[in-house]
């Protein structure tokens, strides 16, 4: 039934169809995507939708994305480089893309990170001053571009703990009318210094259970019989059985990675926040 709505001869319908595929495991889901990736008759914006889906950890996804890292589409020659983030690119291979990219900052900017996946990293520095942010961020953004950089899995990682109009994760606030009522001023700070304000349900438990492990995360259920289900910064699930919790202890930290700003060019957060901002009851 996916597979029919992915050649379906809507655009809507189609585009929601190779999000469902992106997001989920099935058998022919790299085959569709590449097909899809590959069609130059699909709009550029259909096509970059299926090359996000893309790893680059196989030969045939690595040629592809290497082929349309070099494209004169900026639309899709962004979204490959960004696809081939943690894949060792060789000096001829980083040459080409370049080239093909010359006069185009963002290229640039974007082969700067694409050595190493943002995802999971962790940034020491201290938070720069709010008015540096804006600043930089300053400029024309694409809020369609936003929410590749959203649900990229190769992106800052947004979607594994917060949720827009029903997909993603539930370890963070649900965004899809949360972020549109914070001002851009608070909305660039959430990101860029995640520690400042931390919403009670959301605060962060330091646990240690009786066989010896220490996780962090946040606390999402509680049974009456006493199981405690946490969320952790990967968004993945961890479940205490009852009376499995030796000690636990609120943190005065973001379970939100630090530095996820920096794992961005400039670009990809000024198209993320307007993506963010663009969203509301209509959607």
């Amino acid at each position: 039934r996916l597979m029919s709505f992915v050649d379906s001869a809507e655009p809507g319908v189609k585009v929601e169809a190779v999000r469902s595929l992106r997001a989920g495991a099935l058998p022919r889901r790299d085959e569709a995507l590449l097909r899809l990736a590959a069609d130059a008759s699909n709009p550029a914006a259909l096509r970059a939708e299926a090359v996000a889906g893309l790893t680059g950890d196989d030969p045939e996804s690595r040629r592809l994305l290497l082929k349309l890292s070099s494209e004169a589409d900026p639309t899709l020659r962004h979204e490959a480089i960004r696809s081939l983030r943690g894949v060792s690119l060789s000096p001829d291979e980083r040459d080409r893309i370049a080239r093909a990219g010359e006069g185009d900052p963002e290229t640039a900017a974007l082969l700067a990170l694409a050595p190493a996946s943002p995802t999971g990293a962790t940034a020491t520095a201290p938070p720069e001053p709010l008015s540096e942010w804006l600043a930089q961020l300053d400029g024309p953004a694409n809020p369609a571009a936003g929410e590749r950089v959203f649900f990229h899995p190769k992106g800052p990682g947004c979607y594994r703990c917060h949720r827009v109009a029903g997909r993603g994760g539930d370890v963070g606030p649900d965004l899809t009318t949360t972020a549109a009522a914070l001002t851009r001023e608070r909305l660039i700070e959430s990101v860029t210094n995640p520690d400042k304000e931390i919403a009670p349900q959301f605060v962060p438990w330091l646990v240690a259970r009786k066989d010896g492990t220490v996780f962090t995360g946040v606390l999402l259920d509680e049974s009456a019989t006493g199981e405690q289900t946490y969320g952790d910064a990967t968004g993945a699930r961890i479940v205490v059985p009852p009376g499995q919790v030796d000690d636990r202890r609120p943190q005065t930290t973001s379970i939100m990675p630090a530095g996820l700003a920096r794992q961005m060019t400039p670009q990809e957060f000024r198209d993320l926040a307007a993506f963010l901002r663009g969203l509301g009851p209509s959607r």
